[in-house]
Protein backbone atom coordinates (compact mmCIF):
# COMPACT_ATOMS: atom_id res chain seq x y z
CA UNK A 1 0.00 0.00 0.00
CA UNK A 2 1.09 3.22 -0.95
CA UNK A 3 2.81 5.90 1.85
CA UNK A 4 0.14 8.35 2.39
CA UNK A 5 1.75 11.81 1.13
CA UNK A 6 0.33 15.19 1.91
CA UNK A 7 -0.41 15.03 -1.86
CA UNK A 8 -2.15 12.30 -1.48
CA UNK A 9 -3.75 13.21 1.36
CA UNK A 10 -4.99 16.40 -0.22
CA UNK A 11 -6.44 14.14 -2.83
CA UNK A 12 -9.06 12.77 -0.73
CA UNK A 13 -9.76 15.62 0.07
CA UNK A 14 -10.65 17.02 -2.93
CA UNK A 15 -14.46 17.74 -3.14
CA UNK A 16 -16.47 14.30 -3.82
CA UNK A 17 -13.40 12.60 -2.49
CA UNK A 18 -14.15 12.70 1.20
CA UNK A 19 -15.56 9.42 1.12
CA UNK A 20 -13.68 8.25 4.44
CA UNK A 21 -15.25 10.90 6.45
CA UNK A 22 -17.93 10.70 9.17
CA UNK A 23 -20.63 12.74 7.46
CA UNK A 24 -21.43 15.90 10.36
CA UNK A 25 -24.89 15.05 12.38
CA UNK A 26 -27.71 16.61 10.85
CA UNK A 27 -28.69 19.61 13.23
CA UNK A 28 -32.33 18.90 13.21
CA UNK A 29 -31.60 15.71 14.41
CA UNK A 30 -29.95 16.18 17.49
CA UNK A 31 -33.46 17.03 19.62
CA UNK A 32 -32.36 20.81 20.19
CA UNK A 33 -34.31 23.60 18.86
CA UNK A 34 -31.44 26.18 17.61
CA UNK A 35 -31.51 29.66 16.08
CA UNK A 36 -32.17 29.85 12.77
CA UNK A 37 -33.25 26.27 12.82
CA UNK A 38 -36.26 24.32 10.92
CA UNK A 39 -36.93 21.53 13.39
CA UNK A 40 -39.17 18.83 11.77
CA UNK A 41 -41.34 17.64 14.85
CA UNK A 42 -41.72 14.20 12.55
CA UNK A 43 -42.82 11.34 15.55
CA UNK A 44 -42.97 13.35 18.50
CA UNK A 45 -45.86 12.94 20.61
CA UNK A 46 -48.06 15.29 23.10
CA UNK A 47 -45.63 15.21 26.72
CA UNK A 48 -42.62 15.15 24.31
CA UNK A 49 -40.23 18.09 24.89
CA UNK A 50 -37.35 20.20 22.54
CA UNK A 51 -34.85 21.76 25.02
CA UNK A 52 -33.71 25.43 23.63
CA UNK A 53 -30.39 25.60 21.96
CA UNK A 54 -29.57 28.93 23.32
CA UNK A 55 -29.16 30.82 27.22
CA UNK A 56 -29.49 34.22 27.64
CA UNK A 57 -29.09 37.34 27.37
CA UNK A 58 -30.94 36.86 24.18
CA UNK A 59 -34.43 36.91 22.53
CA UNK A 60 -36.61 33.82 21.09
CA UNK A 61 -38.99 34.22 18.54
CA UNK A 62 -40.65 30.08 17.54
CA UNK A 63 -43.03 30.07 15.03
CA UNK A 64 -45.21 26.78 15.44
CA UNK A 65 -46.43 24.86 12.62
CA UNK A 66 -47.89 21.72 13.40
CA UNK A 67 -49.96 19.82 11.38
CA UNK A 68 -52.29 18.60 13.99
CA UNK A 69 -55.02 21.91 14.29
CA UNK A 70 -55.32 21.20 18.13
CA UNK A 71 -51.52 20.67 19.31
CA UNK A 72 -50.34 23.08 20.74
CA UNK A 73 -46.83 24.32 22.54
CA UNK A 74 -45.56 25.83 25.87
CA UNK A 75 -42.63 27.59 26.17
CA UNK A 76 -41.00 27.21 29.67
CA UNK A 77 -38.34 29.01 30.99
CA UNK A 78 -35.81 28.28 34.15
CA UNK A 79 -34.28 30.35 36.56
CA UNK A 80 -35.78 33.20 39.28
CA UNK A 81 -37.38 34.71 37.09
CA UNK A 82 -38.84 31.27 35.32
CA UNK A 83 -42.29 31.36 32.74
CA UNK A 84 -44.56 28.88 31.50
CA UNK A 85 -45.52 30.95 27.88
CA UNK A 86 -48.40 29.65 25.91
CA UNK A 87 -49.02 30.37 22.00
CA UNK A 88 -49.97 33.90 20.80
CA UNK A 89 -51.58 34.86 17.31
CA UNK A 90 -49.59 37.48 15.40
CA UNK A 91 -51.29 38.78 12.74
CA UNK A 92 -49.20 40.29 10.64
CA UNK A 93 -47.58 37.20 10.09
CA UNK A 94 -50.32 35.23 10.51
CA UNK A 95 -49.15 32.61 12.22
CA UNK A 96 -48.60 31.19 15.95
CA UNK A 97 -45.40 32.16 17.72
CA UNK A 98 -43.71 31.61 21.02
CA UNK A 99 -41.97 34.93 22.28
CA UNK A 100 -39.80 35.04 24.84
CA UNK A 101 -36.09 37.36 26.46
CA UNK A 102 -34.12 35.09 28.16
CA UNK A 103 -31.72 36.75 30.98
CA UNK A 104 -28.16 36.00 31.25
CA UNK A 105 -27.47 32.09 32.10
CA UNK A 106 -31.26 31.32 31.63
CA UNK A 107 -32.16 28.47 29.34
CA UNK A 108 -35.84 27.32 28.08
CA UNK A 109 -37.44 24.48 26.38
CA UNK A 110 -40.75 23.55 25.00
CA UNK A 111 -43.42 21.27 25.78
CA UNK A 112 -45.51 19.91 23.09
CA UNK A 113 -49.25 18.61 23.76
CA UNK A 114 -51.52 17.01 21.20
CA UNK A 115 -55.28 15.59 21.76
CA UNK A 116 -55.22 11.80 22.97
CA UNK A 117 -51.37 11.60 22.89
CA UNK A 118 -51.42 11.85 19.31
CA UNK A 119 -48.33 12.72 16.93
CA UNK A 120 -47.58 16.26 16.98
CA UNK A 121 -46.29 16.51 13.50
CA UNK A 122 -44.76 19.84 11.66
CA UNK A 123 -42.32 22.12 12.66
CA UNK A 124 -40.76 24.35 14.71
CA UNK A 125 -38.48 27.50 13.38
CA UNK A 126 -36.93 29.61 16.16
CA UNK A 127 -35.11 32.84 15.47
CA UNK A 128 -32.95 34.56 18.00
CA UNK A 129 -33.62 38.62 18.14
CA UNK A 130 -31.62 40.52 20.54
CA UNK A 131 -33.52 40.47 24.43
CA UNK A 132 -35.50 43.31 25.00
CA UNK A 133 -34.83 43.70 29.32
CA UNK A 134 -38.68 43.70 30.62
CA UNK A 135 -38.80 46.34 33.25
CA UNK A 136 -36.16 48.95 32.55
CA UNK A 137 -38.31 51.34 30.29
CA UNK A 138 -35.89 51.13 27.82
CA UNK A 139 -36.27 50.17 23.89
CA UNK A 140 -33.29 47.60 24.56
CA UNK A 141 -33.23 45.76 20.74
CA UNK A 142 -34.28 48.64 18.78
CA UNK A 143 -37.68 48.04 17.47
CA UNK A 144 -39.43 50.74 18.09
CA UNK A 145 -41.22 48.79 21.53
CA UNK A 146 -40.51 49.61 24.96
CA UNK A 147 -40.87 46.75 27.84
CA UNK A 148 -43.95 44.80 27.73
CA UNK A 149 -45.10 46.51 24.78
CA UNK A 150 -42.30 44.41 23.21
CA UNK A 151 -43.47 41.07 22.09
CA UNK A 152 -40.40 39.55 23.37
CA UNK A 153 -41.43 40.27 26.70
CA UNK A 154 -45.25 41.00 26.90
CA UNK A 155 -46.29 37.25 27.77
CA UNK A 156 -43.70 36.89 30.39
CA UNK A 157 -45.00 36.51 34.15
CA UNK A 158 -44.18 40.24 34.82
CA UNK A 159 -46.17 41.83 31.92
CA UNK A 160 -48.94 39.59 32.54
CA UNK A 161 -49.89 39.19 36.26
CA UNK A 162 -48.57 41.96 37.68
CA UNK A 163 -50.22 44.58 35.13
CA UNK A 164 -51.96 47.55 36.11
CA UNK A 165 -55.39 48.25 35.56
CA UNK A 166 -56.74 49.29 31.88
CA UNK A 167 -57.60 52.83 31.77
CA UNK A 168 -60.63 53.80 31.02
CA UNK A 169 -62.78 57.11 30.03
CA UNK A 170 -66.48 57.80 30.54
CA UNK A 171 -67.63 59.43 27.40
CA UNK A 172 -69.22 62.96 27.79
CA UNK A 173 -71.37 65.23 25.46
CA UNK A 174 -69.75 67.57 23.74
CA UNK A 175 -69.70 70.77 21.43
CA UNK A 176 -66.90 69.47 19.48
CA UNK A 177 -63.34 67.21 19.79
CA UNK A 178 -62.27 66.81 23.50
CA UNK A 179 -58.36 66.04 24.19
CA UNK A 180 -58.12 62.78 26.02
CA UNK A 181 -54.94 62.27 27.91
CA UNK A 182 -53.14 59.46 26.28
CA UNK A 183 -52.24 56.60 28.97
CA UNK A 184 -48.45 56.28 28.84
CA UNK A 185 -47.03 52.94 29.08
CA UNK A 186 -45.22 51.65 32.17
CA UNK A 187 -42.60 49.26 33.06
CA UNK A 188 -45.64 47.06 33.93
CA UNK A 189 -48.68 47.96 32.34
CA UNK A 190 -52.21 46.16 30.55
CA UNK A 191 -50.51 44.42 27.62
CA UNK A 192 -52.20 41.23 28.01
CA UNK A 193 -55.56 42.44 26.08
CA UNK A 194 -56.71 39.91 23.19
CA UNK A 195 -58.89 40.82 19.93
CA UNK A 196 -60.72 38.23 18.51
CA UNK A 197 -63.65 38.50 15.66
CA UNK A 198 -64.25 35.41 16.13
CA UNK A 199 -65.60 33.02 18.84
CA UNK A 200 -62.58 31.33 20.41
CA UNK A 201 -62.17 27.53 19.32
CA UNK A 202 -63.74 27.97 15.90
CA UNK A 203 -60.47 30.06 14.19
CA UNK A 204 -57.66 31.53 15.27
CA UNK A 205 -58.15 35.46 16.48
CA UNK A 206 -57.90 38.17 13.61
CA UNK A 207 -56.07 40.87 15.22
CA UNK A 208 -54.73 39.05 18.67
CA UNK A 209 -51.82 40.69 20.21
CA UNK A 210 -51.28 44.32 20.35
CA UNK A 211 -49.15 45.81 22.71
CA UNK A 212 -49.38 49.05 23.52
CA UNK A 213 -50.84 51.09 26.62
CA UNK A 214 -54.88 50.94 25.54
CA UNK A 215 -57.73 52.82 26.49
CA UNK A 216 -61.26 51.53 26.83
CA UNK A 217 -64.25 53.61 26.38
CA UNK A 218 -67.26 53.00 28.06
CA UNK A 219 -70.66 53.45 26.47
CA UNK A 220 -71.95 57.00 25.53
CA UNK A 221 -74.66 58.95 27.15
CA UNK A 222 -78.58 57.81 25.75
CA UNK A 223 -78.95 61.11 24.22
CA UNK A 224 -76.07 60.71 22.12
CA UNK A 225 -76.16 60.62 18.43
CA UNK A 226 -72.96 59.99 17.13
CA UNK A 227 -69.12 59.55 18.41
CA UNK A 228 -65.78 60.62 16.94
CA UNK A 229 -62.20 59.96 17.75
CA UNK A 230 -59.40 61.19 16.33
CA UNK A 231 -56.49 59.50 16.74
CA UNK A 232 -52.49 60.83 16.85
CA UNK A 233 -50.72 57.29 16.07
CA UNK A 234 -50.90 54.03 14.37
CA UNK A 235 -53.17 51.41 15.77
CA UNK A 236 -56.17 49.63 16.13
CA UNK A 237 -60.22 50.65 16.89
CA UNK A 238 -61.90 47.33 18.65
CA UNK A 239 -65.89 48.01 19.17
CA UNK A 240 -67.45 45.04 20.61
CA UNK A 241 -68.01 42.76 24.19
CA UNK A 242 -65.77 41.65 26.64
CA UNK A 243 -65.47 38.16 26.43
CA UNK A 244 -64.06 35.42 29.14
CA UNK A 245 -60.39 34.81 26.84
CA UNK A 246 -60.58 37.87 24.43
CA UNK A 247 -62.05 41.11 23.53
CA UNK A 248 -64.73 40.62 21.04
CA UNK A 249 -64.47 42.66 18.35
CA UNK A 250 -68.25 43.21 16.49
CA UNK A 251 -65.48 45.68 14.20
CA UNK A 252 -61.54 46.24 13.64
CA UNK A 253 -60.50 48.99 12.08
CA UNK A 254 -56.57 49.47 11.43
CA UNK A 255 -56.00 53.17 11.85
CA UNK A 256 -52.91 55.81 11.21
CA UNK A 257 -52.02 59.15 12.10
CA UNK A 258 -55.07 61.88 12.44
CA UNK A 259 -57.42 59.40 11.09
CA UNK A 260 -61.51 59.87 12.39
CA UNK A 261 -63.26 56.83 12.48
CA UNK A 262 -66.95 57.03 13.93
CA UNK A 263 -68.00 54.59 16.81
CA UNK A 264 -70.98 52.65 17.38
CA UNK A 265 -73.50 53.93 20.12
CA UNK A 266 -74.11 50.27 21.24
CA UNK A 267 -70.69 48.85 21.75
CA UNK A 268 -67.77 48.96 23.95
CA UNK A 269 -64.85 50.33 22.09
CA UNK A 270 -61.03 49.55 22.27
CA UNK A 271 -58.13 52.02 21.39
CA UNK A 272 -54.82 49.89 21.00
CA UNK A 273 -51.97 51.78 19.73
CA UNK A 274 -49.21 50.61 17.65
CA UNK A 275 -46.72 51.98 19.31
CA UNK A 276 -46.08 51.95 22.94
CA UNK A 277 -48.88 54.94 23.83
CA UNK A 278 -50.58 57.09 21.42
CA UNK A 279 -49.53 60.48 20.58
CA UNK A 280 -53.35 62.14 21.35
CA UNK A 281 -56.55 60.82 21.25
CA UNK A 282 -59.51 63.73 21.00
CA UNK A 283 -63.31 62.17 21.43
CA UNK A 284 -66.31 64.06 19.99
CA UNK A 285 -69.22 63.18 21.78
CA UNK A 286 -72.37 64.68 19.71
CA UNK A 287 -75.92 64.63 21.92
CA UNK A 288 -78.61 65.61 19.79
CA UNK A 289 -77.33 69.27 19.38
CA UNK A 290 -76.76 70.10 23.11
CA UNK A 291 -73.72 69.37 25.43
CA UNK A 292 -74.45 68.14 28.94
Amino acid sequence: MPRLTPSLLALLLLPGCEFWQTPPPDPSLDGLLSCDEDQPLDGMVSGDALQVDAQGPIGLRIWTRFTDPDAAGILRTDGESADNIAEWWDPRAEAAVLTTSLERGQGALVDLFAVSGVTVGGSLVMECPAAEVCWNLSDDNGDGLIDCADPLCARNEDCVLQQENLETVTLSCSADFVQIEPPVLGAIDDQRTLYTTRPMGESQPVESFWGGAEIALRLPPATATSVRVRLGGAGLVCSGSEGIAAVLCDSVTEVGDGDVVELPLTSLTWLEPLGASWESIEIHTDCAGSVQ
